[in-house]
């Protein structure tokens, strides 16, 4: 428990403030509460279930889920009382009806997945569960917390499980920072993970091309100068060059030392941090008027820049803009408030992208900057044989061109092609069907014992594994060709989002 205590600590001064701007968690438990009494499910109809879309974040910033579980009815109103009913209130134990309301026939409600169930369980049973998302996988790998899973274990054992393993956390948070609010401790320390996943997650992921949107004042009324000059920059100059914060945690702390009168400045610190320590070039940046409207779309072209000559917003990034314009947000989507957001959802890329018109396959990649000659490789293990995540960091493997009939692989040009320094994408094929590691290429084709070969090392474990379902929901890589052919070692420059 010493990682989590270190980041606990960490997050302690900041802690009132982040649950201050984290409010909808609030009004989502009070909703489930509320929708939860035997009283109302029974006598619940489609506007009332519906609203449980209102509740979810899985369901609330992603359009086409929502749409495909509470757009319409995808069975009679008292199939969802009945199902409800039961997975609140039903005889058997808990880990049962959770089972039955997920996998059972009987129970299960269609395009409620895995995502929906995690946040299900954790507001209605925050005693006892605590959420199992993408969030809180990355959070526990990187804080190092061993949930101990096995071969097997289904959806419903992994969240037991999850749940089991946070507890000494949840003890740790509540000696460290005691309570913040009337929420359920559960539900804080689920905070606390987000606020990892937020702070850290980008720093985890060197392969991961990203797209922003970034405010440019209140009405958008600096884009006419970010336009013209091909710059984009944000405010808060009192803080002065921001490449002297080696964290958030000091953003923060020089937020409440120069702007005292701010009494909320998480989201303001991270945009700092962010826009010096992580926009890198080669990243595509949307820019927004308000939250439901974009008026340009460019890629970033230079590192940060503290521009003491400018009379004001001296934090500042070159910028080729590509698109100009009105781009009005389809109907009921609404962009974070916040200056500075990452966007790291394919759906909601994929809307943006719409909206400026621009190509889902236009934009930015890794290569754009980030790693100049370096090319991107993906390779499958079969884990009957050989699995990329039992291999320890630092270890190197060799693989053969030739398979063991003495033949060349089906790819063998890319094996031709492959140099030291590229990257290789570690993919884990049936049954875990994930990519589960990055490795690096040290020995382009070269003599060994077992026949010609290539040499490549590990370099990254990945916390949260990306599975080939999520891959393929990608628009960006729907003709990718590692996910289109299958082949085992297959060129995937265009693998990465284009």
């Amino acid at each position: 428990m010493d990682k989590v205590l270190q980041y606990l600590q960490e997050f302690k001064p900041q802690s009132r403030a982040w649950f201050d701007e984290q409010r909808q968690v609030a009004e989502d438990y009070e909703f489930f509460r509320e929708f939860s009494k035997r009283e109302n499910l029974e006598k619940a109809e489609w506007r009332d279930v519906q609203q449980v879309g209102s509740h979810l974040n899985c369901f609330r910033s992603l359009a086409l889920a929502r749409g495909n579980a509470l757009g319409r009815p995808n069975h009679p109103i008292e199939r969802y009382r009945a199902s409800f009913v039961y997975l609140v209130h039903g005889p058997e134990p808990l880990a049962e009806r959770i089972r039955n309301f997920h996998t059972n026939d009987e129970y299960s409600l269609h395009y409620f997945g895995d995502a929906a169930l995690s946040e299900l369980v954790g507001y209605l049973f925050p005693e006892q569960f605590i959420f199992y998302n993408s969030r809180d996988k990355f959070s526990a790998g990187f804080l190092d917390i061993e949930p101990h899973f096995e071969t097997g274990d289904d959806f419903v054992e992994k969240l037991v499980k999850f749940s089991q393993a946070i507890r000494p956390v949840a003890a740790l948070y509540e000696k460290t920072i005691g309570q913040q609010t009337d929420l359920p401790l559960n539900l804080e320390v689920d905070q606390f993970l987000s606020w990892v996943y937020e702070v850290y997650s980008s720093d985890q992921n060197p392969l991961e091309a990203k797209y922003w949107v970034l405010g440019a004042g209140k009405g958008a009324k600096r884009w006419p100068e970010f336009y013209e000059d091909g710059i984009v920059t944000i405010g808060w100059d009192g803080l002065g060059d921001l490449r002297l914060y080696n964290s958030q945690s000091e953003v923060f702390d020089g937020f409440k030392t120069k702007y005292k009168d701010e009494s909320n400045p998480t989201n303001n610190a991270k945009a700092c941090f962010d826009f010096a320590h992580k926009l890198r070039i080669g990243d595509g940046l949307f820019v927004k008027q308000g939250t439901s409207k974009l008026v340009g779309f460019g890629v970033i072209e230079s590192e940060y820049m503290f521009d003491e000559s400018r009379p004001s917003h001296k934090h500042i990034r070159k910028v080729r803009w590509t698109k100009k314009g009105e781009f009005d947000l389809p109907e009921g989507e609404r962009l974070s408030i916040k200056t500075v957001t990452p966007v790291r959802d394919a759906e909601v890329l994929e809307m943006l992208k719409k909206a400026v018109g621009l190509d889902l396959d236009e934009g930015v990649s890794v290569s754009d900057g980030h790693s100049s000659g370096v090319s991107y490789w993906w390779l499958n293990a079969n884990p009957k044989i050989w699995n990329f995540a039992e291999d320890a960091v630092g270890q190197k493997q060799i693989y053969t061109t030739h398979n063991e009939q003495g033949n060349k692989r089906q790819k063998y040009k890319y094996f031709v092609e492959a140099k030291p320094g590229d990257l290789v994408i570690g993919y884990v094929t049936s049954p875990d069907r994930e990519v589960v590691a990055v490795c690096k290429i040290t020995r382009g084709i070269h003599k060994h014992p077992d026949g010609e070969s290539i040499e490549f090392e590990k370099i990254m474990q990945l916390t949260t594994p990306v599975s080939l379902e999520e891959l393929q929901r990608n628009p960006s890589l729907q003709e990718s060709e590692p996910l289109v052919n299958n082949y085992g070692m297959g060129c995937s420059r265009r693998l990465t989002t284009r």
